[in-house]
C-alpha cells in the first residue's frame, strides 16, 4: 500500500511539471504507469530546507550592480521565495520571457546578459525530469527562478524605464572643484524622469503569478518615432555609429513626466545642435543658440517660460566674481568701463567698487551685478523660466559667438540668436503696438553719450518702454540632449558628443552588450 502510494506522489509530481504546456514542450505526455517503475520519490521533492540553502549560494555569487539585480537579491533575501516555479511546474510566463530575451540582440544586446541559455537548459531540466540524485530538483529549481526573475527585472524595467538611470549617470559627473571637504557633484540632469523604487519592485514582482506578463513584456518597449527609426537602423550599423544609436535609444527610454509632443506650442533646446527650435502648431522658428562650456555645461531640465524682462540687470554668479572681478578690485575705471556695482549682501548698501578688496570680493559677502542697458552681457532681453540653476534664455552683446561651429562658451545660461523673433514667437496675443514696444525697449539708448549730449536722453518716450511681460500661458521648455534626433519633417539629424555624454552612457550599457 505504501509503495503504491509513492507511485501515486510519482504520477502526481510528474504530471504537475507537465502542466500548463503544449505537448511539444513535455516529452513526458505519453509516459505509463510502468515507466516510473525505476525512479525514486526523492528525486523529485522539493526541500524548503534546500531551496534556501541553494538561493542563499545565489546571492551571494551575484556581483552584479544594476537596480534590477539588487532588487533580484533583496526579493530572495527577503521572502526565500519562489516566483516561476513551484509543485505544479514552471510557469508559462517562463516561455514567454524566454522568447524575449533570446531576441534582445535587435535592441543591440546580448542574451548572455540576461542568462538566456542557462534559463533554457534548466526549463527542459525540469520539465523533462532531468535530475541527478536527490538534491538536484531543488537546485535547478532555485537556479532556473532566481535567473527568470533576474532577466525579468533586466529586461522590463531596461526596456519600460531605461537600463540606465541618468540622475546617477550625469549627477555625478562633474565634480565640484571649489569643495574641498566632501565630493560634491555639480547636478547636470533634473528632468523628473520616473525611477522605481522598492515598493513599485515588490509590486512589479507580484504580477509575476498573474497572466499580465506577456502583455507587460509587450508594452514595455518604446513607441516613439525616433526609438522605432534607430532600432530599425541597428542592424546594419558598425562602429561608432552603432554606438550612437544605442544611447539614442536609451534616451528613449527614459519615462520623462512631460514630453513636448503633449503640447501644441513648446520650445526644445537641444545642447548637442546648438538650435533652437520653437514650435506653435504648423509654425516653426529656428535659431542657434550658445550653450554652457565643458566646464559649466547646461544642465537638461523641462521647465516653462513664464516672463521676459526687458534691458535686465546681470548678477554675476560667484564663481565669476571670485575668479575675474576679485582679480580688479580697487580699480575703479573697470567697474566704471564695464557699468558694473557692488552690494552688500547682507544689508543691500550699494557700495563704492575701490573699496572692497578682492578678499573680500572671494569671501561671497558681496554681490556684484551689471546695469542693464548696451553691452549688458545678458543682452537687452531675457526669458526667464523656474529652475535650480538660475540659468535663462537670453540676448547677448557678443554676437560674434554665433558665427562659430563649436558655440559651447556660456557658465550655463542659453544665449539665443535672434532674441526679438523669439519674443513675438512666446507672446499669445501679437498685439502689434505690444511688438512695437518691445523693439522700441530692445534698441533704445541707456547711456548717457561720452559728450554729454543731455537732449539725446530726454528723447526717449518712456510710454513705449516695457520693463518686463509675463507669458500667458507659459510655453513648454525642454533643455535635452540627442546626438541623433528626428526632425518634424521626418530628417533624422547628426550632432557631435558635445559633452561626452555618449561616452559615459555607452559604458554602462556595456552592462548588456
Amino acid at each position: 500500500m505504501k509503495a503504491f502510494s509513492k507511485l501515486i506522489l510519482i504520477v502526481f509530481v510528474v504530471c504537475g511539471f507537465s502542466a500548463c504546456h503544449e505537448n511539444h514542450f513535455n516529452t513526458n505526455a505519453n509516459l505509463q504507469l510502468s515507466d516510473f517503475d525505476a525512479l525514486r520519490v526523492d528525486e523529485y521533492k522539493f526541500s524548503k530546507l534546500k531551496i534556501n540553502e541553494c538561493l542563499g549560494r545565489l546571492v551571494k555569487a551575484d556581483k552584479d550592480t544594476t537596480s534590477a539585480d539588487q532588487q533580484t537579491r533583496t526579493h530572495y533575501l527577503s521572502t526565500e521565495a519562489l516566483l516561476w516555479v513551484d509543485r505544479y511546474g514552471v510557469r508559462s510566463q517562463a516561455d514567454t520571457l524566454l522568447k524575449y530575451i533570446n531576441k534582445v540582440d535587435e535592441i543591440g544586446f546580448s542574451p548572455v546578459h540576461f542568462r538566456s541559455a542557462q534559463i533554457e537548459r534548466d526549463l527542459n531540466r525540469m520539465r523533462n525530469l532531468e535530475f541527478d540524485d536527490a538534491n538536484d530538483i531543488n537546485t535547478v529549481a532555485s537556479r532556473l527562478d532566481y535567473n527568470l526573475t533576474k532577466a525579468f527585472l533586466r529586461y522590463y524595467c531596461g526596456q519600460r524605464y531605461g537600463f540606465i538611470n541618468p540622475h546617477k549617470v550625469f549627477n555625478r559627473l562633474d565634480r565640484d572643484a571649489d569643495d574641498t571637504l566632501h565630493t560634491i557633484f555639480r547636478q547636470l540632469y533634473d528632468v523628473h524622469t520616473k525611477v522605481l523604487n522598492n515598493e513599485e519592485y515588490v509590486s512589479l514582482l507580484g504580477k509575476v503569478s498573474s497572466d499580465s506578463v506577456p502583455e507587460m513584456l509587450r508594452d514595455a518597449e518604446p513607441q516613439n518615432e525616433l526609438y522605432k527609426k534607430l532600432k530599425a537602423m541597428l542592424p546594419a550599423s558598425t562602429g561608432y555609429e552603432r554606438e550612437r544609436i544605442l544611447v539614442n535609444m536609451e534616451r528613449c527610454r527614459w519615462r520623462n513626466e512631460d514630453y513636448h509632443y503633449n503640447h501644441d506650442k513648446y520650445i526644445v533646446v537641444n545642447v548637442p545642435s546648438y538650435e533652437l527650435i520653437a514650435f506653435d502648431k504648423g509654425d516653426i522658428l529656428e535659431m542657434k543658440v550658445v550653450c554652457g562650456s565643458g566646464k559649466t555645461k547646461t544642465p537638461l531640465l523641462n521647465s516653462n517660460i513664464m516672463r521676459m524682462d526687458l534691458n535686465p540687470q546681470w548678477v554675476m554668479p560667484f564663481s565669476i566674481v571670485k575668479k575675474d572681478i576679485a582679480a580688479h578690485a580697487g580699480d575703479s575705471a573697470y567697474f566704471a568701463r564695464n557699468h558694473y556695482c557692488v552690494k552688500e549682501k547682507s544689508t543691500g548698501k550699494l557700495l563704492t567698487p575701490h573699496h572692497v578688496s578682492a578678499s573680500a570680493f572671494r569671501s561671497g559677502a558681496y554681490k556684484c551685478f551689471q546695469e542693464g542697458g548696451e553691452g549688458n552681457a545678458l543682452g537687452r532681453i531675457i526669458f526667464r523660466f523656474q529652475n535650480n540653476f538660475s540659468i535663462y534664455l537670453h540676448d547677448t552683446s557678443n554676437k560674434s559667438t554665433f558665427g562659430r561651429d563649436d558655440r559651447s562658451a556660456s557658465h550655463g545660461c542659453i544665449r539665443v540668436e535672434k532674441p526679438y523673433e523669439l519674443a513675438q514667437f512666446l507672446l499669445d496675443d501679437k498685439d502689434e503696438k505690444t511688438l512695437e514696444k518691445i523693439k522700441y525697449s530692445m534698441e533704445m539708448r541707456t547711456r548717457v553719450p561720452a559728450d554729454g549730449a543731455e537732449q539725446e536722453m530726454q528723447k526717449i518716450d518712456k510710454s513705449k518702454i516695457i520693463r518686463y511681460l509675463d507669458i500667458k500661458p507659459q510655453v513648454p521648455l525642454f533643455i535635452t540632449y540627442y546626438t541623433m534626433y528626428l526632425m518634424p519633417d521626418g530628417n533624422l539629424r547628426r550632432y557631435a558628443d558635445v559633452y561626452g555624454y555618449d561616452r559615459v552612457m555607452a559604458s554602462r550599457l556595456n552592462n548588456y552588450r
